[in-house]
């Protein structure tokens, strides 16, 4: 009867705000990417010390999906959500306020590790879904993840191009501030979970998983490099952009940004698909899917070089 009763909380409009919610909180780890050239300025460091608050952004996520997200089995879900969206108010906060170059890492690597919001959510909405909606349910929140992850982009990049890139941070802390009252008042209260493992007994299972199960070894494999090579090309071509060559195009960027939203798009007919057929079979063609365009960037660059020198030919003319 409980069970049932949490299934029909899970109405459109909480499955809207859910999605909306993890875009936005992991939008947090993507804003340092197009403005590391302009703090690299105002914090009078070079290239290579503005990238390692990228890293540390990445290993504070990763921190946090180790140490945080299994909570989520030994608390309220709900209370943990509200927690973890105060605490990453507060790093963003200390971002915009940082005022030298270590405090402004340091924030980073905060704002990493209270970025697990949408990996608490994601098994939440799971517990709550019924059985025959639960792949359309996951497929809609999973595409406001990736709709962050694209668009966070492209929204600290066009802020920072009319303000200070500060005010990335301070408009983050604003939504994040709102997201709290909404969850607050909105998503549905859960227990605490009872007679279940504690924190150092989740903790402690996660070698015996990877050990026994290769699914999840191979899983985690390709989520390694997809995820090493995404962040290597964001991280450099800002720079790139940055460049000479390529700082007075314009339309590059927005071409840049947006060209995966329409996969995103996609995500809630993905797992229909992947319940439908053999899981590891479609991740493998999933990952296919990504891998095929990666030969195309130089191609791609080639491109956007040639076409910006014959734009400054004509312009000389």
């Amino acid at each position: 009867m409980q069970n049932k009763q949490q299934q029909t909380q899970l109405t459109q409009p909480l499955i809207l705000l859910m999605a909306f919610i993890t875009g936005v909180a992991v939008s947090n780890l993507y804003y340092i990417q197009p403005i590391q050239s302009l703090v690299a300025q105002t914090f009078h460091v070079n290239t290579g010390a503005i990238g390692t608050v990228a890293m540390l952004t990445q290993v504070g996520y990763a921190l946090g999906l180790l140490l945080i997200v299994p909570f989520g089995d030994v608390m309220s879900r709900y209370h943990l959500i509200i927690r973890m969206l105060i605490l990453s108010l507060l790093s963003l906060l200390v971002a915009f306020l940082a005022p030298n170059f270590i405090l402004f890492a340091l924030s980073g690597l905060l704002i990493g590790l209270t970025s697990v919001v949408p990996q608490i959510i994601i098994p939440y909405a799971a517990v709550l879904a019924a059985p025959q909606k639960r792949g359309a349910v996951l497929g809609t929140i999973l595409s406001g993840l990736l709709m962050g992850v694209l668009l966070s982009r492209s929204f600290s990049g066009i802020i920072s191009s009319y303000v200070n890139w500060r005010w990335v941070y301070l408009l983050a802390v604003i939504a994040i501030g709102c997201l709290i009252i909404l969850a607050a008042v909105k998503l549905p209260k859960d227990s605490r979970p009872k007679n279940g493992p504690s924190y150092w007994q989740t903790i402690s299972s996660l070698p015996g998983l990877v050990r026994t199960q290769p699914l999840l070894r191979e899983a985690a494999i390709n989520g390694f490099f997809m995820f090493g090579t995404l962040s290597i090309f964001w991280s450099t071509l800002v720079f790139y952009m940055a460049s000479p060559r390529l700082s007075s195009w314009q339309w590059h960027r927005w071409f840049i940004s947006h060209s995966r939203c329409s996969r995103c798009a996609c995500s809630p007919c993905d797992w229909p698909l992947c319940r439908s057929k053999d899981a590891a079979v479609y991740h493998r063609s999933w990952s296919l899917d990504d891998d095929w365009r990666l030969p195309l960037i130089p191609f791609l660059g080639t491109v956007f070089a040639s076409y910006d020198a014959r734009d400054r030919f004509i312009r000389c003319w």
